[in-house]
């Protein structure tokens, strides 16, 4: 009984920073339970919060952060338009201002960023394994080398 206790998503205290937040949450593989730990406290907080934090983290804990100002839907709008400059959240925000019919396509530029923030995410996570799939699956080429070749030139810097 304790170790199913262990096991489910807590509610986040609502008096932790946003970066804690991101952190806590990370520890949930499965995005219905990162959700559910942070309820709390997003009901106190704006999601423009997480961006701010996000952007001074790592792939994994950024990507966690944009995950999770994603499952907040359309009312995540506004923080998202927000952060649309900003060097390391900004690719994400474009994204979502497009998949919200709020802004443009998203560029090869940021179209390559979230590929590599995908494959930096998943090395953090789970290993080369998992991060080599992840290239595989977001860029071009018809074998590793074509795969690997098209972006060593053009990946842009990850963390700053």
């Amino acid at each position: 009984m304790h170790r199913l206790e262990d096991a489910l998503p807590g509610a986040a205290a609502p008096e932790i920073s946003a970066a804690e937040l991101i952190a806590e949450v990370a520890e949930y593989d499965d995005t219905a339970q990162r959700l559910e730990a942070a309820s709390e406290w997003l009901e106190q907080h704006h999601p423009r919060e997480i961006l701010e934090a996000a952007e001074s983290m790592p792939p994994l804990l950024r990507s966690v952060a944009a995950d999770l100002v994603g499952m907040l839907g359309s009312c995540a709008i506004p923080a998202w338009r927000e952060f649309t400059a900003a060097p390391h959240v900004g690719p994400h925000a474009r994204y979502a201002m497009y998949a919200w019919d709020q802004g443009p396509e998203p560029d090869e530029k940021d179209i390559q960023w979230l590929a590599t923030e995908s494959a930096a995410a998943a090395l953090d996570a789970k290993g080369p394994d998992e991060a080599l799939c992840v290239v595989w699956e977001s860029v071009r080429g018809e074998d590793l080398a074509g795969h690997l070749a098209g972006r060593t030139t053009s990946v842009p810097r990850l963390g700053g």
